[in-house]
């Protein structure tokens, strides 16, 4: 069974808060909190970013999927995500800054690693000949939308193939990623976005 959290995945750690120091520019940064990984493969790798205290004007910062990066808090000047944090090697270990573009996603300065905010999201996925559907709850930010779905795992198409129905669904709590960039099949282009599985609830 997939696991229930996304912290729970393979070999996923978190390095707890090291030190602070950065200061960060006075406006609303809610949307900034949560999880953000790495669309690569099967590997999960990132940050949780916390909520700021009343009293700070930055926030706590943890690394997921990494041991030798060991984020520990966040700031954001103009449109930049300042994350800092130890980078710790065999018997040493040196302050480091990160900095992301923000956006729908977060994008390095090189721009070779993009990060994707987990979505916990909750729908109907729907299996058939070419098609790997998720349509959100009408509940959902999302509602009335349909996404092409990716599942890693390949365990929804299992029991798919198990079921021997043609047309198969299923109702879905999940932990997803938006990743609109992936490259779509061809009979994939009428959906909305496509949808990457992170776990299942």
């Amino acid at each position: 069974m997939i696991s229930l959290r996304v912290s729970l995945i393979g070999t996923i750690s978190f390095c707890a808060a090291a030190f602070f120091g950065a200061s960060c520019l006075a406006f609303d940064n809610t949307p900034l909190t949560g999880e953000w990984i790495e669309c690569n493969g099967r590997y999960i790798q990132g940050f949780k970013l916390s909520a700021k205290s009343p009293s700070s004007r930055s926030g706590m910062a943890e690394s997921i999927g990494t041991k030798t990066l060991c984020y520990s808090n966040w700031e954001v000047k103009g449109d930049k995500l300042i994350l800092t944090g130890l980078s710790i090697g065999n018997r040493t270990s040196s302050e480091f800054k990160d900095t992301l573009k923000i956006g729908d996603i977060l994008v390095n300065q090189r721009g070779n690693l993009r990060y994707h905010k987990i979505q916990h999201l909750s729908g109907t996925v729907r299996f058939a000949d070419e098609q790997r559907s998720f349509t959100p709850s009408a509940d959902t930010p999302y509602a009335g939308k349909q996404y092409w779905l990716i599942d890693p795992s390949g365990e929804l198409l299992a029991e798919f193939v198990n079921s021997g129905e043609p047309v198969w669904e299923k109702e879905l709590n999940c932990d997803a990623i938006f990743c609109d960039e992936w490259q779509k099949a061809e009979f994939a282009n009428k959906y909305d976005g496509t949808l990457k599985l992170i776990s299942l609830k």
